[in-house]
């Protein structure tokens, strides 16, 4: 109770349909799609030190192009130990210098945070697969007083063009057995730092079925909250159903840089 909320009607004013453009707007908090990660500008702003970390293998592009260092830490960066690059003062190419320089910073953070991961609370039930490992990894990090400050996780199969009827069920199922198991985990820590977790993806689907059994890409979707600071069940409005665009999909009530900017506060 209290933990949970859903922003509605989230969406660009022009939404593009294609995977690549809508995901780099999601990444860089703006339409053009262009520039610097909305978690890494964002967290350049803000004192405080540690890396901002990607759980996927995929990595996470909202973490990039800022001055904090970003990482992409999972189950193969933990099995294996980092190997420091040369010293870059050995370096005559100033760009070379700079690539080895950020090398070896990432590799003493890996190394510091493989150091300090704490065991998972016991009796934890999480769901098989990737997410439940990336779940696994978040709350070992969360619970080790050295946490980043931001940990990006990733799950696909939500393109549901066909039968999306029973691969929207499975998803979900995983999702919500991801994060039941990542509250119980957070919920058994007697110490931890407060945590706003946002799901979102790249647009929402199409109201109108296709020939298949799915949906394509559409417009203006749900995105959802969880954590320890979450106001309300609900933030902003649901889109008419009457009031449509010109191709039949809903219209946004807000940008994702306006729920960018209320889930930022959330975690000051």
């Amino acid at each position: 109770r209290d933990r949970l909320g859903f922003a509605l009607g989230v969406c660009w004013a022009s939404p593009r349909r294609s995977h690549f453009k809508a995901a780099d707007q999601w990444a860089v908090g703006d339409p053009s799609g262009e520039g610097t990660g909305w978690l890494a500008r964002a967290y350049s702003a803000r004192t405080g030190s540690g890396p901002l970390v990607a759980l996927d293998a995929s990595g996470c592009a909202a973490l990039e192009g800022g001055s904090r260092l970003a990482l992409q830490l999972g189950p193969e960066q933990l099995r294996r130990r980092s190997t420091l690059a040369p010293s870059p003062e050995v370096v005559a190419s100033p760009v070379l210098r700079q690539m080895i320089a950020l090398e070896s910073a990432g590799a003493r953070e890996l190394e510091r945070l493989r150091g300090a991961l704490t065991p998972l609370p016991v009796g934890l039930d999480l769901p098989p697969g990737s997410l439940g490992r990336q779940v696994e990894l978040a709350l070992r990090l969360i619970g080790s007083g050295q946490c980043p400050p931001v940990l990006a996780l990733a799950q696909g199969g939500y393109d549901t063009h066909n039968n999306q009827g029973r691969r929207h069920q499975r998803v979900l199922n995983q999702l919500a057995w991801a994060l039941a198991g990542l509250d119980a985990g957070l919920q058994a820590m007697k110490q931890r730092p407060a945590l706003t977790l946002l799901a979102v993806s790249e647009f929402g689907r199409r109201l109108q079925e296709n020939g298949s059994g799915g949906t394509d890409h559409g417009s203006a979707s749900v995105a959802l909250l969880m954590g320890d600071r979450i106001p309300g069940p609900f933030f902003g409005t649901y889109p008419s159903l009457s009031n449509l665009d010109d191709r039949g999909d809903l219209q946004p009530t807000q940008s994702p840089e306006q729920l960018y900017r209320q889930v930022l506060a959330l975690g000051a």
